[in-house]
Formats: structure tokens, sequence, C-alpha cells
């Protein structure tokens, strides 16, 4: 089947399906939960007013140095007769190898209403006023906390594009996983269908998103590897020319893609309905695997 639709408009999902996998990637426009949906709420940087949430647009693949990488669009469920809206935004998760034995999250600060402990981690204290003004972090291990959140890692965090995170940016490492939570809203919507009658037009459209997105997880991976002590230089030079080159690269393979007629004739993307990514956080492990 062709990504023209019958009438002539471009089915932009399965457009995006096609270039992502190009590229070696994988999208979906409706996905399960992430994994760390529970953590995230029980650590107060998700909320709902519902307690569920519609998990949208997802993008997964392989970083630098093959850390595994998630992209994910989540909106908080809100009932016909609720004014608060909950989260919108999205979830960045990165593989790592750090020897992480507890839970560390990085909160904006509330001031005076800063609890002492979040789903029984304790706060953690630092040196840096810049950084206290900003961010409260709480962790199982006051050790590894501190070790998680250096100095670097601080300066990146606040740092990180205050109109994309809006300046609520949270962080949670847990497992072998980094968790940053951006509320983007309607700044990139990874399952919005927009029209386009010509498959040019939709194709450089999709590729400015796909840069966007591979240069949010750059910044991602570079906040990562900050809270890594361990880390040599060399690393993080090769690292920031793997990017430039990946961000570099997007708008030439789709417009290659196009000559040669590789994204003509590819199934439409096979998506599940708006309803059924409706997923009460509660019974996610007896419904759907682990992602």
């Amino acid at each position: 089947m062709s990504v023209i639709l019958p009438q002539g408009a471009v089915d932009i999902q399965a457009l995006r399906l096609n270039l992502y996998d190009l590229l070696g990637h994988n999208y979906a426009a409706v996905s399960p939960s992430p994994g760390a949906l529970l953590l995230l709420q029980s650590a107060k940087i998700l909320h709902s007013p519902t307690g569920r949430f519609r998990c949208r647009g997802r993008v997964r693949g392989s970083a630098f140095d093959g850390k595994r990488f998630s992209v994910q669009e989540v909106r908080a469920h809100v009932a016909d007769d609720e004014d608060e809206g909950g989260f919108d935004g999205l979830i960045i998760s990165l593989s790592h190898k750090l020897r992480i034995y507890g839970r560390t999250v990085v909160l904006p600060d509330r001031g005076a209403l800063n609890p002492r402990h979040v789903d029984g981690m304790k706060r953690v204290g630092f040196p840096s006023r810049t950084f206290e003004a900003k961010f409260e972090v709480y962790s199982d291990d006051q050790i590894e906390g501190r070790t998680l959140v250096p100095p670097d890692f601080m300066e990146r965090l606040l740092a990180f594009d205050p109109i994309l995170s809006g300046g609520h940016a949270c962080v949670a490492f847990a497992g072998r996983q980094m968790h940053v939570v951006l509320p983007t809203g309607d700044q990139i919507r990874l399952s919005d269908e927009p029209h386009f009658d010509h498959l040019a037009s939709a194709s450089s459209h999709i590729a400015g998103e796909m840069a966007q997105i591979f240069d949010l997880v750059a910044q991602i991976d570079a906040l990562h590897a900050s809270a890594d002590r361990h880390c040599p230089i060399e690393r993080a030079r090769a690292r920031d020319d793997y990017y430039l080159s990946a961000i570099g690269s997007v708008e030439p393979a789709v417009q290659a893609a196009i000559q040669a007629g590789l994204i003509a004739d590819h199934p439409q993307a096979k998506y599940l309905t708006p309803e059924a990514s409706l997923i009460d956080p509660a019974f996610r492990g007896l419904l759907l695997p682990r992602v």
C-alpha cells in the first residue's frame, strides 16, 4: 500500500514509520505505557487527575555507544468534568551501564512546599545555591544521590532549554535507565497528523521532526554522561561528533530515499485506536509486557 492515501492526502503515520525505520529506529503511533510510569508517578514527577495516561507517539532506537533510547509522548487522561490537565509532554529514557542500586530523582524546587521524603527517598543536600534554588534531589542512598548529580550534571540541567522544558525538567535514575521528563506540551507531538498533499513536503516536515528528536536525545545523552565521573573526554568528543553526524544526515537520507523510491510502497502503519491507549497503571503489569 502506498503512503499516499486514495484521496491524495499523505498518510503521515505510515510515512513516519517508514522514515524512522529507514534510519534504523522504530516508530509507533500508539504504544504501551512506559515501564517507568509507576516510578515517575510515585515520585510525584507525573500527575494525572484520573490516574491514567494516554501514551501516543514513541520512537525507540540506538544512541551513542549502543545505548538504547526511547522518546515517548505521554498525556494525562482528563475526565470531561475535570479542569486540571495534568502532565503533557515527553519521557526520554536512556539505558546505561552505571552501577546504580537505588533510586534517585531530581525535581523542580517548590520552595517551602518541598517535602523531606518522596516515596521513601530522602532529600539530598548540595552546596550549590544556584542548583538548590532550582531543583531538589531525593534518593534511597545519600552517597549515590550525590555521585549521580555532580557539578557538571547540575550545570547541564540548569542550561537545558527553558523554552522546551518550561523550566520543569525532571530526572529519575533507576536500575539500568535514566529517565528525563519534559513537559513540552504542543511543542513536540510525535502523534500529530498534519495534512500534506505531497510526499516531498510531508517528508520534509518529518525530517525536521526527526532531527529535533535526535538533538533532544543528544542533549539527554550528554546530561547522562555528566553523571559518570569516569567518562573520558575523548568519549565526550566522539559522542558529540556522533550526534552531529546523525542530525546532519537526516535530511539527505530522506531526500535520497524519495529519489530512490524507497518510501513509495510500504504498508500503512498499524496502530491502535486512541481508546486502546488509555491504560490504568495499576493493571499495566497484568495486561502488557514490560518495555
